[in-house]
């Protein structure tokens, strides 16, 4: 099963309820190029792996108007995407924003079928801004840290005094924000301090972690303070001193032993009785075998699920429960990611209903000509096992008229989604090329990754799946 039912659960609590110390959250707007369009607002809560939740969503309605409310306990930056942008906002609690959205614009055709495209980030405009707005100390911050970070670099490159340059550049700097008693934009800008003293290496590691983590709150949704930690672990070896070396996931400790086991053995003088710090530092570790390769799926999926039960921090069980999504994602006999696209009746159809029947879904467009040669092979397959496979095609490429005329010339009768209203699935089914084939089983797993296309003799496995599965 996939994390993201205990991940709504958790997020409707810290959301959601009243009871919390939290407050209510109101967001609106007037943006009359967006009407009709559907804005989903997000959460970043998991600054390790990076994936954010999805909190609301809303029409556009004809005059322009939408608007969100929700409950946050916390600041938590949300993001929406405009289309070629992803607008920022970091929200404070019990407060009402009144965004300003830039003209919609339209990705190009290119943009639309890369999966990985990144819309540039930008902070929102608030009409009803107070004079310290937070989200103005931010960008105002970022907008002259990179200027901070050139002048240090250049001022050390002609004194010898390294640390004391370094002190008195921050110091003429940080004295417009002294007045500030904003404690998220303080804590920002620390650790955005502290990551200039890393770079240069101002006594090193170690006196960043003793100065900046050790006996202090981890601030899971501080994107500075995060920056800060991935940047001081972001090597295996580079952590090894201050864990122990069960963390270490090349050298088979770690391999046999659950997450707790794993806790127990690592030394106390790196946390100093901080548990917390110490969980968190685990799973970057484990993060990090996963990129590196050297780390088995299998057994790091089942450390994952140990942590997800063993783990009493709500936050830890959310970013391992993410990190699993992460590693099953497209994996032999986990689950196929969940969508959910309108078909050529302009009807949603979801992969959740279509369990029950194997399900050979492929990713294509009419522009493609390898991928129309085939629809005749499918149009064959369809006739000949309709009673045992659901042929699902998914079109990535135009608008919904054109989908929907395309299919008109033809004599097609298996499923066709066309992807406009979620065209994250390219990203989620990693499709570089078309055509790009799976199959998936009738509980919803995945069993041939990809799969062979029709003219590459796709019959025969399936022969083999039928066969392998009846023994």
């Amino acid at each position: 099963m996939k994390f993201s039912k205990y991940l709504l659960i958790f997020f409707f609590m810290v959301f959601h309820q009243q009871s919390f110390s939290g407050g209510l959250v109101v967001i609106s707007g007037n943006a009359p190029s967006y009407r009709g369009h559907l804005l989903r607002l997000q959460a970043c809560n998991d600054y390790l792996t990076g994936i954010e939740t999805l909190l609301a969503e809303t029409s556009v309605d004809e005059d322009g108007n939408f608007g969100f409310s929700i409950n946050l306990e916390k600041v938590c930056r949300l993001s929406i995407k405009l289309g070629i942008y992803k607008g920022l906002l970091f929200a404070e609690p019990g407060k009402n924003y009144q965004l300003i959205l830039p003209p919609w614009a339209d990705k190009n055709q290119a943009q639309l079928l890369n999966p990985y495209f990144k819309p540039d980030e930008i902070y929102l405009g608030i009409n009803n801004k107070d004079q310290n707005n937070l989200n103005d100390l931010l960008r105002g911050f970022d907008d002259h840290y990179d200027s901070l970070m050139s002048e240090t670099i250049l001022a050390i490159a002609y004194k010898r005094t390294v640390k004391h340059t370094v002190d008195s550049i921050l110091a003429a700097f940080d004295r417009p924000y002294q007045p500030v008693g904003n404690s998220f934009f303080l804590d920002y800008r620390t650790y955005r301090y502290a990551y200039i003293r890393l770079i240069l290496t101002i006594g090193g590691n170690q006196k960043i972690i003793r100065d900046y983590f050790l006996n202090k709150p981890v601030l899971y949704e501080n994107p500075a303070y995060m920056d800060l930690f991935n940047e001081v672990y972001k090597n295996a070896e580079i952590s090894q001193g201050e864990v122990a070396d069960s963390t270490k996931m090349t050298d088979g400790k770690a391999a046999n032993k659950t997450y707790n086991a794993i806790l127990a053995s690592m030394p106390g003088n790196h946390s100093a009785g901080n548990n917390e710090l110490k969980e968190i530092v685990l799973l970057k570790e484990l993060f990090n075998s996963y990129y590196e390769k050297n780390f088995p799926p299998f057994r790091l999926v089942e450390l994952l699920d140990s942590t997800i039960v063993q783990t009493r921090n709500p936050r830890i069980k959310i970013i391992a429960g993410n990190f699993r999504d992460k590693v099953t994602a497209l994996m032999v006999g986990y689950d196929a990611p969940l969508f959910e696209l309108l078909d050529r009746d302009n009807q949603h159809v979801k992969l959740i209903d279509l369990r029950g029947k194997y399900v050979y879904l492929n990713f294509c467009t009419f522009s493609n000509l390898p991928c129309l040669e085939e629809f005749g092979l499918l149009n064959k397959l369809n006739h000949d096992h309709s009673d045992q496979i659901e042929i699902v095609t998914v079109i990535c490429e135009g608008d919904y008229k054109n989908f929907t005329s395309e299919l008109l010339k033809k004599d097609y009768n298996w499923t066709f989604l066309f992807y406009g209203n979620n065209q994250d699935i390219m990203k989620q089914y990693q499709v570089l090329t078309f055509p790009t084939y799976y199959l998936i089983d009738p509980y919803g797993k995945l069993v041939l990754v990809p799969a062979p296309s029709p003219r590459e003799d796709f019959e025969t496995h399936f022969y083999n799946v039928l066969k392998k599965r009846n023994n």
